[in-house]
């Protein structure tokens, strides 16, 4: 800004100043014409030149600061008029033609203009005092203008920057505070709007998914740590009872080889999931991109197969009612993947009534697959938390029949990277209905 007021002024400066050269060397040109077209009509009217006549016009329209003067074909004065001029600091100068000096006398400039006339010249002198001295004042004004400018500039600049900032800072701090107190520090939100509360607002939404994601991997550790401690618990009971004296007793080293061997294919099992879990977080972008657009009944025909071979003593019944040539874009291993889960839980936790009923319908731009049973239930409290991951609403019951509570977690996280959505409804001690919704291709 300082420098843009400098060469502002500086430029301003210089063209003020020519300016008023021009116009001073205007006025003498002006006053040189009027001298000479004078001298010529009075001297052709005459037949020669009046001298007295000439000097009291030559007086009158003689100017302060300026002079006149006539000189004859010797470089003789003839007449000469001047008022506050240094006449005699001034050298009289024949010349042939119009000719324009500038002299400069005891630090004050003189504009000096000769044109010949009647073998002679007409010299007009004029001090350029006044003009320097406007300009001298000019000067001034504009250094003090100029640095009054760039002063009000900085103030108003900085005022103006700490208005701009003033959210940003309050990011900042806010930062400090994450730093210090932890995750739940947020920005506070103005209710004006602009680009930098759009910022605030965009900073509060990261640290809200960054939390849910801390704490979400702070219970995933605690999960995982807690599942894996118990079949490592009892896989290091049954060693060191092998250790003191299973060794001799083949029924006592039998039966513990026999659970150890159990709880070791429970952390494989849970291992396993956890991965598969990690996958299905990762969002897996390839398969994203080279996407399989396939037809689910195939997909659920295949299943269903397997599952009745596995369970002949289920009854599993299917209910058409979508388009049996219904798109969806998923990988088939996936969705194979994520019916088992299904139905691996409405077989795991039926009770006396071993029927399944499964459903496939369109509805709007879904396709939605339901499996049904008609086991323990869940409860309405844990109904919402039913997805989450470890969760699992009888825990002892649960561990029995060799669940870990990632099943459903990783059928949800898969689902939703191909952009469904899978609810879970139940009534306990009823039924319990798990809907799979999936994007049609159109």
């Amino acid at each position: 800004m300082i420098l843009l007021f400098f060469s502002y002024n500086l430029f301003q400066y210089f063209f003020i100043q020519n300016w008023l050269i021009a116009q001073e060397k205007q006025t003498i040109q002006t006053r040189m014409d009027e001298v000479l077209a004078y001298l010529k009509d009075t001297n052709h009217a005459q037949n020669g030149l009046d001298i007295q006549r000439a000097n009291d016009f030559l007086d009158k329209i003689n100017q302060e600061s300026q002079m006149i003067r006539l000189l004859n074909q010797k470089g003789e004065e003839v007449f000469s008029t001047s008022d506050d001029f240094p006449e005699d600091e001034i050298k009289p100068k024949l010349v042939n033609r119009s000719e324009l000096d500038e002299v400069k006398i005891n630090e004050d400039r003189i504009l000096v203009l000769r044109a010949p006339f009647n073998e002679g010249t007409v010299e007009i002198g004029r001090s350029l005092e006044k003009s320097d001295e406007l300009m001298k004042y000019f000067f001034f004004v504009m250094i003090a203008g100029g640095i009054g400018a760039t002063g009000l500039s900085l103030l108003g600049g900085r005022l103006i920057s700490h208005q701009l900032l003033k959210s940003v800072n309050k990011i900042v701090d806010t930062m400090k505070r994450i730093k210090k107190k932890g995750l739940k520090e947020r920005v506070q939100i103005g209710a004006h709007k602009d680009e930098i509360t759009e910022l605030g607002m965009m900073f509060n939404d990261l640290m809200d998914d960054l939390e849910r994601s801390f704490l979400q991997q702070k219970q995933f550790v605690e999960d995982a740590s807690h599942e894996l401690k118990t079949p490592l618990t009892i896989i290091h009971g049954h060693l060191s009872l092998i250790n003191r004296w299973g060794k001799e007793d083949p029924k006592v080293l039998e039966r513990s080889i026999g659970l150890s061997l159990k709880e070791v294919d429970r952390l494989i099992q849970l291992v396993a999931e956890l991965l598969e879990l990690s996958r299905a977080d990762a969002n897996h972008q390839e398969d994203l991109i080279h996407f399989d657009v396939i037809k689910p009944n195939v997909v659920i025909d295949r299943v269903l197969e397997n599952v009745k071979l596995i369970n002949n003593d289920f009854e599993i019944n299917i209910n058409r009612e979508a388009n049996e040539h219904s798109l969806i874009k998923i990988p088939s291993r996936y969705l194979e993947q994520i019916l088992l889960i299904a139905f691996d839980n409405a077989v795991k936790f039926a009770k006396d009534k071993k029927v399944i009923d499964v459903r496939t319908v369109n509805t709007g731009n879904l396709f939605t697959i339901e499996i049904k049973d008609y086991g323990i239930g869940i409860p309405k409290e844990d109904l919402p938390f039913v997805l989450n991951r470890f969760y699992r609403v009888d825990k002892a019951r649960s561990r029995k029949s060799g669940g870990s509570g990632l099943g459903l977690s990783i059928a949800k996280r898969l689902v939703e990277n191909y952009g469904g959505n899978l609810l879970l409804t139940s009534s306990e001690g009823k039924w319990t209905q798990i809907s799979i919704q999936l994007p049609l291709v159109t």
